[in-house]
């Protein structure tokens, strides 16, 4: 046979379909599918119990390989109770709920063994984590409230009722620093700050029924929620490794009001699960770029940023000629659905400083202040001009609607020198 012939069998061979040999490798993993609707392939998820339990939705699912390899599979799935077959290509969202201990954390494993048709298999493996709800002592009435509150500032994070005004929480202790910022998060049981005392700034955890706290990240200038996700505004070397976790020990005298912060990035991030801080997956949920030119948001450096509802509502400081930043009164408003910036929210008869937001469901937008002036009650007309004064230096928490500004209610909180706002409604 000659080296023609033979050329012609060697690329009649690579261009055959290759048969599929037994042990062949079909690529299969688990996906889990996280309270904003995004879709997460992940070998753990892990969840803050809430009434005592924790539901996770998942599925199995198989990748397309060369040669078909999971053509036809089937696959043996175990951890749900009795041992079941799924189709791996379109086996449906399975709810698992794992009931919380009082303490602690439980998990579950699931297992699944894919075959293909060929002979070829797979394994998949995920571990579902239940965390036991945090025990907030003396807390019980406040928490059972329609709406309550968390503010920063403390030795840890205070329980504020907004239905009975009363607080729970450590008081008399002295402040830890990385609490004393106007970035809070309140999400998966432990509280996130950026700024604060941390070093550098950093990204900070803290677990709502004390103890110590953990830097996850590098510098970050405005953490929130949306109700689902995790928003995070980082700044230059959030994503850079750390060394070592960072305690209360480390930290250092925070950014003071008035001092002008170190920039920010312009995305903000969401994580949808806590696994995923923060090396892990996060959507870009709305760039900065998209401020147009001459807004009054484009000169702003936020330290404080909530969601709902697919909107962000974002305040801060403005940089003035001394070389100072002055908190600004307004909210500037992003809608994340179509990545425009909205006219800024203009808060009726508030003029003070923004120490915290908080995006709830019915439209309304919770603002933490330590404003001296007492806004009248909604409804009444002051002839003066002038509202009442209480005493310098207690918060206050206001209440207004995203739609217009107005104010829906007021209320002053038993405490001094809070700091960073995340309300819950039930």
């Amino acid at each position: 046979m000659n080296r023609l012939a033979w050329s012609l069998l060697l690329i009649l061979a690579l261009l055959a379909p290759r048969s599929v040999a037994a042990g062949d490798a079909c690529a299969c993993r688990f996906e889990v599918s996280a309270a904003s609707g995004a879709i997460r392939p992940v070998g753990r998820a892990t969840q803050t119990a809430a009434a005592r339990a924790c539901t996770f939705d998942v599925r199995l699912r198989v990748a397309a390989q060369e040669g078909g390899a999971c053509d036809g599979a089937s696959a043996a799935l175990k951890g749900l109770g009795s041992p079941v077959t799924v189709d791996p290509w379109a086996m449906p969202w399975e709810r698992v709920t794992i009931r919380a201990g009082k303490q602690g954390m439980r998990r579950r494993v699931l297992r699944a063994r894919v075959q293909g048709s060929g002979g070829a298999v797979g394994r998949a493996r995920i571990a579902l984590r239940c965390d036991a709800e945090p025990l907030l002592d003396g807390c019980d009435a406040i928490l059972a409230e329609s709406t309550y509150c968390f503010v920063g500032g403390g030795s840890r994070p205070r329980a504020i009722g907004l239905t009975s005004d009363t607080l729970c929480g450590e008081e008399g202790q002295p402040p830890v620093t990385v609490l004393m910022t106007r970035s809070l998060a309140v999400w998966q049981g432990e509280a996130w700050t950026c700024g604060g005392g941390s070093p550098l700034g950093g990204f900070v955890a803290t677990p709502l029924e004390g103890g110590e706290d953990r830097r996850v990240a590098g510098p970050c200038a405005a953490t929130g929620t949306d109700g689902e996700a995790l928003l995070v505004l980082p700044r230059a070397g959030f994503d850079a490794p750390l060394a070592t976790n960072v305690g209360r020990a480390r930290g250092q005298l925070p950014l003071g009001i008035g001092m002008l912060p170190p920039p920010h990035g312009n995305e903000i991030r969401a994580y949808d699960l806590p696994d995923d801080v923060p090396g892990g997956a996060y959507r870009t949920v709305f760039d900065l770029d998209a401020i147009p030119e001459g807004s009054p948001c484009g000169a702003i450096f936020f330290d404080t940023i909530t969601g709902q509802d697919g909107i962000i509502y974002a305040a801060g400081c403005r940089q003035t000629i001394f070389g100072t930043c002055t908190p600004e009164p307004f909210v500037c408003v992003f809608d994340t659905n179509t990545g425009a910036v909205r006219p800024t929210l203009e808060l009726d008869g508030f003029d003070g400083r923004i120490l915290g937001l908080s995006a709830q469901p019915g439209g309304r937008l919770f603002v933490l202040t330590d404003d001296p002036t007492q806004l009248p009650p909604i409804g009444y007309v002051d002839g003066s001009g002038g509202g009442a004064t209480i005493t310098v230096g207690t918060n206050q928490i206001h209440a207004f609607d995203v739609s217009d500004g107005s104010r829906l209610d007021s209320t002053t909180i038993p405490t001094m020198g809070a700091q960073g706002l995340a309300c819950v409604s039930h």
